[in-house]
């Protein structure tokens, strides 16, 4: 098992600006924290992401009751602390933000079932599901395609694993032309 440690205070803070900057009001009302890892920085020659946790009202129940914790952000600290510049340390952690969400009611046909789209998706209400005290209900969405994407487009093509997604993505479009 890796040692895991909470993130310094300046860590927290810097996190804490991202999330104002780019995922307010969204995640207004989440409590996120951040931590390290001694985990490898390149399994499998691959880019140590980190993860994101979604904390469940079991983890919730050894919190104080007015600072429970919803999300933690674990990053692997030597990616960290000796890989990634100022810029990448921003991105990082927006990425990981983008995959916090907070759980919408489905809308719903005369038939009282969810209406779905062209794809087959469920559509949603700006209604916000809560828990039986009044918090926010919060998911977390799979590291795919769409946070991506929504990362690239605040923090452009910030490190190899993503500038050789945008390389295929370009080298794919002026093929076509």
């Amino acid at each position: 098992m890796a040692d895991i440690w909470k993130a310094p205070l300046v860590t927290q803070e810097l996190m804490l600006g991202v999330k104002e900057e780019h995922h307010h009001p969204r995640l207004e009302m989440a409590n996120i924290v951040v931590c390290f890892s001694d985990t490898k920085p390149f399994p499998n020659n691959s880019l140590n992401w980190g993860k994101v946790v979604k904390l469940s009202q079991f983890n919730q129940i050894w919190q104080a009751e007015r600072q429970k914790t919803d999300f933690c952000i674990m990053l692997c600290a030597d990616i960290w602390h000796h890989i990634m510049d100022a810029d990448q340390k921003n991105a990082m952690l927006d990425l990981h933000l983008t995959r916090c969400e907070v759980e919408y009611i489905a809308q719903l046909d005369e038939n009282n079932r969810p209406v779905k789209d062209e794809w087959g998706r469920i559509e949603y209400t700006n209604e916000i599901k809560l828990d039986e005290e009044g918090r926010p209900k919060w998911k977390l969405l799979p590291f795919d395609l769409l946070v991506c994407s929504r990362n690239i487009s605040r923090y452009g093509l910030w490190c190899p694993e993503i500038e050789n997604l945008g390389q295929a993505v370009f080298q794919f479009a002026d093929e076509e032309r």
